[in-house]
């Protein structure tokens, strides 16, 4: 019996290591950040007008987005906003999109030795012709001179299947001059975002 379950746990084990782990792409973005993303994203150019940060993967209709808002230019129109503050904005403009907003949350957390806030969001949203399941995960992460603020939307049960993705991705950001190595890292395909 234990040469028996030996044979099992060591065909599972084989079986785990074996399995195809998706490829990731470092993104450094302008030399002020890094992360990585998906290998199943492919980069995007018109998702949003001020979007430095644009990636999407069309078949299954999921999209992802990148801001950087400089504090001082927040500061210099009079907005001084903590993190929480930001993070609330950032909610605000996601629910507007969405016509019946029926679950939020938001959990505080750390990514790399930066403060972040989490939040999804599920709801229904008019396509044209009906009202269709929709999910927002997005990750709003406070650098030392700038707020990082990124979204990922789409079908609800696309963005749900991926949500362990989307955490590992939101985790792996690195601000640029903390410490940590962004230029020249290598991925599974490195890509620059500039």
């Amino acid at each position: 019996m234990g040469k028996l379950t030996l044979l099992a746990s060591l065909s599972l084990l084989l079986f785990s290591c074996n399995k195809k782990q998706e490829s990731w792409h470092r993104v450094n973005v302008n030399g002020s950040f890094a992360m990585d993303i998906p290998g199943r994203f492919e980069r995007g150019f018109d998702l949003h007008d001020f979007a430095p940060v644009q990636f999407q993967d069309e078949d299954a209709e999921t999209y992802m987005i990148g801001f950087t808002q400089s504090k001082s230019d927040l500061e210099k129109i009079r907005l001084k906003y903590t993190l929480k503050d930001y993070s609330w904005f950032q909610l605000r403009n996601i629910s507007s999109g969405i016509n019946t907003v029926l679950d939020s949350y938001s959990m505080q957390s750390d990514v790399n030795g930066s403060k972040a806030i989490f939040t999804e969001i599920s709801g229904r949203a008019f396509d044209g012709e009906s009202f269709v399941p929709v999910h927002y995960s997005a990750a709003v992460i406070e650098g030392s001179e700038s707020y990082y603020q990124f979204v990922c939307w789409g079908k609800e049960s696309e963005v749900l299947s991926m949500k362990d993705d989307l955490h590992t991705m939101y985790c792996s950001f690195r601000e640029a001059g903390t410490g940590s190595r962004i230029s020249g890292e290598s991925g599974a395909g490195a890509a620059s975002a500039n």
